[in-house]
């Protein structure tokens, strides 16, 4: 996860603030690691704009596509890819073992 954010400062050539935490689920024997973000940006006024924001940050690569209606559209690929997907499958799992736990209370 670190490498990964390092390497999005040097391939942004911009930065934002975030720091690591964990939460531990002992129950399911899993340390779940997290990097939280802070968003210091005038033009940013929401938690949407903001979650908005980092996902362009962490996830997209500036590659330019056309979509199915012919406006153009700025896509994942690479490890920009790879880590959005691995972080879909991971928040999924996370959320279904938070979920379980909040039904067993």
């Amino acid at each position: 996860m670190i490498a990964y954010i390092k390497e999005r400062q040097q391939f942004m050539k911009d930065q934002i603030f975030c720091y690591f935490d964990h939460d531990d689920l002992v129950d399911d024997g899993i340390v779940w690691n997290k990097a939280v973000f802070v968003v210091a940006r005038e033009d940013i006024q929401t938690q949407k704009e903001a979650d908005e924001y980092v996902a362009r940050w962490l996830y997209i690569d500036g590659a330019e596509a056309l979509g199915a209606d012919g406006k153009p559209f700025n896509k994942m690929v690479g490890k920009s890819k790879d880590a959005a997907i691995h972080h879909l499958l991971i928040d999924t799992l996370y959320e279904g073992l938070k979920l379980k736990k909040e039904m067993a209370s």
